[in-house]
């Protein structure tokens, strides 16, 4: 069997493939993620066990790969989690070797979460069909990836969209304008619990300045708009298409802004694409 994750600040979603081509979505496990590494991977074991045991025969119980995202940035070989801004406990630290150690495989294929969920997006989601597709998270932080011909764009370091600075007097970014860690910073309760329409109206005003940014860059055929503050409808992408074409002016016209179709789950259906896109298994 093949094992599929998605490991994010909040939530890890593990699933598994018998079959290599697909998961069983009645059989995905859901659990908060571990503060502490060796918790987490001590879970993720755990999970995996637990989803062998709907394998359809014995003999496919056995892990012959896995691959998943992490919510964090890579090192070059990714290998070690350099830097997980929302988990701390997991910076600098040595996943691709533990998981093979506790699923006993070498085949381990890591990425950032964001990249596997745009991934998924592009192929089984609301970029199906699009040569290039710019995929943009919405949640605790801002990301972003750029997937061409079905597969994530190459880079030196990775995508970390969320960070462009969008006011030169106090160099705030994106993230500060419209992430839900920053918004429950700057008034002090969950962004969830916000229901000042003049906040969200803000934050969609600097979220198409961003977006505006990433399609001068990126030129992609599609915009898809993801993450829980998009899921939620604080943030309706409707209304941020509506704001970057009022800005839009040196393109004849703006790509399509949609909202992301997978759920939670486009993680693992971008785990399940980048594996088929491993040539070691």
């Amino acid at each position: 069997m093949y094992i599929l994750f998605d490991i994010g600040a909040t939530k890890m979603r593990v699933a598994a493939s018998f079959d290599g081509r697909s998961f069983d979505r009645r059989y995905v496990k859901i659990a908060a993620t571990p503060k502490h590494f060796k918790d987490g991977i001590a879970l993720l074991r755990l999970l995996a066990r637990e989803l062998s045991e709907h394998a359809p025969r014995a003999a496919l119980r056995k892990v012959i790969g896995v691959a998943g995202g992490v919510a964090g940035s890579l090192d070059a070989k990714k290998e070690t989690i350099f830097h997980a801004p929302n988990m701390s406990k997991w910076d600098n630290r040595p996943l691709k070797k533990e998981l093979q150690r506790a699923l006993h495989t070498k085949n381990v294929f890591l990425e950032n979460d964001t990249a596997l969920v745009g991934l998924g997006e592009a192929v089984r989601g609301s970029g199906k069909g699009k040569q290039i597709v710019a995929y943009i998270t919405v949640s605790t932080g801002i990301n972003g990836v750029r997937i061409v011909n079905g597969e994530i764009d190459r880079s030196a370091l990775g995508f970390e969209i969320g960070h462009q600075i969008l006011d030169k007097n106090t160099a705030h970014t994106m993230e500060y304008f419209a992430g839900a860690a920053a918004l429950k910073k700057r008034y002090g309760m969950p962004a969830e619990k916000i229901h000042n329409p003049a906040v969200w109206k803000m934050a969609i005003k600097y979220l198409a300045i961003g977006i505006h940014n990433i399609i001068l860059h990126w030129s992609p055929h599609v915009v898809v708009l993801g993450g829980g503050t998009i899921q939620s409808g604080n943030i309706n992408a409707a209304h941020v298409e509506k704001s970057v074409n009022k800005i839009l002016t040196i393109f004849p016209k703006s790509p399509p802004i949609k909202k992301a179709s997978l759920g939670d789950l486009g993680g693992l259906y971008g785990a399940l694409a980048f594996l088929h896109q491993q040539k070691k298994i």
